[in-house]
């Protein structure tokens, strides 16, 4: 392997196991089609841009698949809702409202290739940052990188409140490993 220990230990643990579940996977998961992206809600522009530099930054990284905003929902085959909770739980009454509760952004997978995620623009209301920080996250963690850890606070998958807003190295390599 070209990946020094400490990444291959941190990357078993954010990509075999998940946030909200004891349940151990035996190999990693990944998107195998290029993931197409709609954008639900209310996104203002500081938003919008955060988004297309976070694409770009996850393409770079990523091959075989891209990563691609799409303008017309029935292309999608993931969303990115940003609202209120109760409005995303409306619209996707499938996921766990008290996960919701919990939690200012959510992220959830399907084994068909689908998924969607949201933050909530109401209970973060005026903090940009953690609004920037939130979508950087559970898009990340779509990417079948589901685990949070206690191991590197400067990491986007750290366990604790961050408002972390770049990939930290080890991030990127673990994003590398999944992909390439």
């Amino acid at each position: 392997s070209k990946y020094e220990p400490e990444v291959v230990a941190y990357f078993k643990e954010i990509a075999l196991k998940s946030e909200f579940s004891d349940r151990v996977r035996s190999k990693p998961r990944r998107w195998s089609t290029d993931m197409k992206i709609y954008v639900d809600g209310y996104c203002p522009e500081y938003l919008s841009l955060e988004l297309h530099m976070i694409v770009k930054e996850l393409n770079d990284l990523i091959d075989p698949i891209q990563i691609k905003l799409v303008s017309n929902r029935a292309d999608a085959n993931y969303f990115i809702f940003l609202g209120s909770m109760t409005d995303f739980h409306k619209k996707y009454p499938t996921t766990d409202l008290q996960l919701l509760k919990r939690n200012l952004g959510f992220f959830q997978l399907d084994s068909s290739g689908k998924g969607e995620m949201y933050i909530d623009m109401v209970r973060t209301e005026g903090d940009e940052l953690a609004q920037m920080h939130l979508l950087r996250e559970e898009l990340t963690q779509s990417l079948w990188l589901c685990n949070d850890s206690w191991a590197y606070p400067e990491s986007i998958f750290y366990q604790g409140w961050t408002t972390t807003t770049e990939y930290s190295e080890m991030d990127k390599k673990l994003i590398s490993m999944l992909y390439n």
